[in-house]
């Protein structure tokens, strides 16, 4: 089962598998993620739908994923670099009236990225102020592109960020190196909220980690600031190059009731719209709150 720290709805094939494997000649293993498409042909006969349909909505969503992570990738979220695609047969045992028929179920798999992930680093590690230093700036700096791209669960509307997927590198002396956003799961979920509003659950992070720290004041501005300043690169980025943004998805369906390229042009309009030092302050009351 997955070690995310949110609801799985039961609803969905939720399978995450640790794939490790090693060739012929080859002088090492190598591991690997497999996660299974939530939405596939089988979930969406469950829904009562006849075959044809299945097929054409899976496929649709599976164009939504990769459509993210390449909106993701192009904000500049640290995301792991070679994403596959597979397929492979099964038979249909749902309630639909083609139960027993073969079809196909869909995955993702991706190298696996060794590290801490931020919900599991222990507290101990918070006592040493150059660890609690380097966390702050690589979770804000984190934050910032997280809030950009609205990433929320699809259920419940809730924030998720640092509930599994970051991934923290650590370094020889014990301190954190680099952050790997291990999945863009939810991402674009909330593509409408101006970013001063829906910053406060990012306060969170901070706040979590109180008690840990030796000086928590130092820790959240080290926090706040790296936010900020991340927001304001982001931002600058797209304002330098709007065509290579605004762009991007011009060759998919445009549809004001929720299609990917709608979300992408209404992410970037709240991305140009915003001030990141209003929304950093705006964080700052949420952690001192």
């Amino acid at each position: 089962r997955s070690l995310v720290r949110t609801p799985v709805s039961e609803e969905h094939r939720s399978g995450v598998y640790i794939v490790q494997y090693k060739e012929q000649g080859e002088p090492i293993s190598r591991v690997f993620i497999l996660r299974f498409q939530k939405w596939g042909i089988a979930e969406h006969l469950d829904e009562g739908k006849d075959m044809l349909s299945a097929i054409i909505e899976a496929d649709t969503y599976s164009d939504y994923i990769m459509d993210r992570r390449l909106a993701c990738r192009q904000l500049g979220m640290n995301l792991p670099k070679h994403v596959g695609f597979g397929q492979f047969t099964e038979k249909y045992t749902g309630k639909n009236q083609y139960h027993g028929t073969t079809i196909r179920a869909y995955y993702y798999v991706r190298q696996y990225v060794h590290g801490i992930a931020s919900d599991k680093v222990t507290p101990e590690r918070f006592h040493n102020p150059a660890f609690a230093h380097k966390f702050a700036e690589l979770m804000g700096a984190a934050a910032a592109l997280d809030i950009v791209v609205g990433r929320r669960t699809t259920e419940t509307n809730e924030p998720i960020f640092d509930k599994n997927y970051e991934v923290l590198q650590i370094d020889p002396k014990g301190l954190p190196v680099r952050l790997i956003v291990t999945d863009h799961a939810g991402s674009f979920v909330d593509y409408e909220t101006p970013l001063a509003q829906g910053v406060a659950p990012y306060a969170n992070v901070v706040r979590r980690r109180e008690k840990f720290v030796m000086d928590f004041a130092e820790f959240a501005k080290t926090y706040v600031s790296a936010f900020e300043r991340r927001l304001k690169e982001v931002q600058d980025a797209y304002r330098e190059r709007r065509s290579a943004f605004d762009d991007l998805f011009m060759g998919r369906p445009y549809d004001r009731a929720g299609s990917f390229a709608y979300r992408w042009t209404c992410v970037l309009r709240r991305l140009d719209a915003c001030d990141p030092h209003e929304v950093a302050e705006a964080l700052k009351k949420a952690i001192q709150s």
